[in-house]
């Protein structure tokens, strides 16, 4: 009886425990703005009245004249309206000849862009692309083009192909929307082959497909007196798809034609109208489980304690391990110390602080005892995820405890996500702090900075008096202006191999004057050691 109820308190105890599943909001809107033809001056403010009245998250813009900077003229328009309403933005010029037009294609986005991306679709249309950082929990991808009005079926489906290809190499298993002017109705071959690939048009899934006049969008007529408006196309879409795993749009709350508004003269805001669809979705909630953070020096942590702090304050189990005894800059103990009193500080109890003091500078001459003491901590531990520093040749203790991460990973069956950070590197012959070496295999994601993490990023920093010489120098190094708009970088580990360079050229550890290691003496440790593992 007494097991019983252990069991059920237990299940009880675990169900409260369970993160909870975000739910967010995001409503994306699609416009045609007509470049600068057509009294554009005048129809701007009316554009600006209609965004500052739904507040869209994203907005994908078409016939941008990027030549006279329409997107800073609109964004500030919708500034005087609304000080609250702020935007980044994304533009992209028409490809080829066409653009000395000065038109092209650009995103809006409220949140963080953290990654651009464009393609050539021909036929001097581009497609662009932008990661969106909405929440701490939930990254999206957005899409944005403008397909030719010219060729039908023949340009524009090639075209419309192109995008798909791109959304599929750029956004596989992740959610993504796709807005644009795709001059196609919904009887053509363009629009199928959206829908057929797995794209969602979000308008269609509130009204159905018995569209009428009140849901058509192109065209209007331009005019400085009233003229009657019968758009007879739906050619403006806003498109969704989601993976069949993590965050997932549950429902399309609501889709509408805007832009409606026109001056007291009947002057519209465009030639087209626009669409705006809201979305409820699920983000998938954080591992629930334990995760292990592997460092090689104690001052590691201060480049991912935000995300390691968002991890404490989540409820997630955080333990961490120093490899090295940090002796190459000071005292061993007064470093442990440092390290012990930031944990504190961050909310991680000491019973969960791993320092396995192998030399500082030599962790790679022990490389099957540190493995065995990172291996039978991760196996206690039994973590969900894995964080560590990333391979790129900065300093070689950093690169053992890539290897450890790599290797715990694969050991490990508990192990779900393995991520890396950057310290510094010396990429293109420049030294580089806390960017990653570039890899088109991976996507760096980002841990937003909120008011906490903000100003734990700057104490943390001052809490290593040991290192202040070193630390002085990470503050001027770092791009701060980059990590209050985007946050703290990491990424999921690639596939590295540890028996090639982590890049061309010199690394910066065999140029260290105090301590030089060459990539041959780390190849004559490692690789005998990775043959012991078969």
């Amino acid at each position: 009886m007494k097991r019983l109820v252990f069991a059920l308190l237990l299940i009880v105890f675990c169900a409260v425990c369970a993160p909870a599943q975000e739910t967010v909001t995001l409503s994306v809107m699609s416009i045609n703005l007509r470049h600068n033809s057509d009294w554009w001056e005048e129809r701007f403010p009316l554009i600006a009245d209609e965004i500052a009245r739904l507040k869209p998250d994203l907005i994908g813009l078409q016939e941008v004249e990027i030549g006279v900077n329409q997107s800073r003229v609109l964004l500030d328009l919708v500034a005087e309206r609304d000080p609250a309403l702020k935007y980044e933005f994304y533009e992209q010029l028409k490809t080829g000849v066409d653009m000395i037009s000065g038109e092209g294609v650009a995103i809006f986005s409220r949140y963080p862009m953290t990654a651009r991306k464009m393609r050539d679709l021909q036929h001097g249309r581009p497609v662009v692309a932008a990661r969106i950082q909405v929440s701490e929990s939930l990254s999206v991808d957005f899409f944005n083009t403008h397909l030719h009005h010219q060729g039908g079926d023949e340009v524009r489906l090639p075209q419309a192909q192109k995008v798909t290809d791109f959304m599929d190499k750029l956004s596989a298993g992740r959610l993504a929307f796709l807005t644009g002017d795709m001059n196609a109705r919904d009887d053509s071959q363009t629009i199928a082959h959206f829908l057929s690939s797995g794209l969602e048009d979000a308008y269609t899934a509130v009204h159905g497909t018995d569209l009428g006049q009140d849901d058509m969008t192109s065209p209007i007529f331009l005019a400085q007196t009233p003229v009657p408006q019968s758009p007879a196309n739906r050619i403006d879409y806003v498109f969704y798809t989601q993976p069949e795993n993590g965050p997932r749009v549950t429902e399309v709350r609501r889709a509408e034609v805007c832009f409606r508004n026109h001056n007291e003269k009947g002057l519209y805001p465009s030639d087209h109208l626009g669409v705006i669809a809201e979305f409820e979705i699920a983000a998938a909630p954080a591992a629930a489980g334990p995760v292990l953070y592997i460092f090689a020096h104690q001052d590691d942590e201060s480049l991912i304690i935000a995300k390691m702090r968002s991890d404490a304050r989540s409820g997630r189990i955080v333990h961490a391990i120093w490899i090295t005894d940090g002796s190459g800059t000071a005292d061993p103990v007064l470093r442990d110390a440092e390290s012990r009193g930031v944990m504190k500080h961050i909310g991680v109890p000491d019973a969960n602080i791993h320092f396995l003091g192998f030399k500082d500078r030599e962790s790679w001459k022990s490389l099957p005892e540190v493995h065995a003491a990172v291996l039978r901590i991760a196996n206690a531990v039994q973590p969900v995820e894995i964080v560590a520093n990333a391979y790129e040749g900065g300093n070689i203790d950093h690169d053992v405890a890539s290897l450890m991460g790599t290797l715990t990973a694969k050991a490990v069956p508990s192990v779900k996500a393995f991520f890396e950070f950057p310290l510094y590197n010396s990429w293109k012959g420049q030294y580089q702090v806390n960017k990653f070496i570039p890899r088109d295999d991976v996507e760096t994601l980002y841990t937003p900075l909120d008011a906490e993490l903000g100003r734990l990023k700057m104490e943390v920093i001052e809490m290593y008096p040991t290192q202040a010489e070193i630390v002085d120098t990470l503050k001027l190094m770092i791009d701060k202006n980059k990590l209050k708009k985007y946050g703290e970088p990491y990424r999921p580990a690639p596939a590295h191999d540890y028996m090639q360079r982590p890049m061309q050229g010199a690394l910066l550890y065999e140029g260290n004057a105090r301590n030089p290691v060459s990539f041959e003496d780390w190849l004559s440790a490692v690789g005998p050691f990775l043959q012991s593992l078969k």
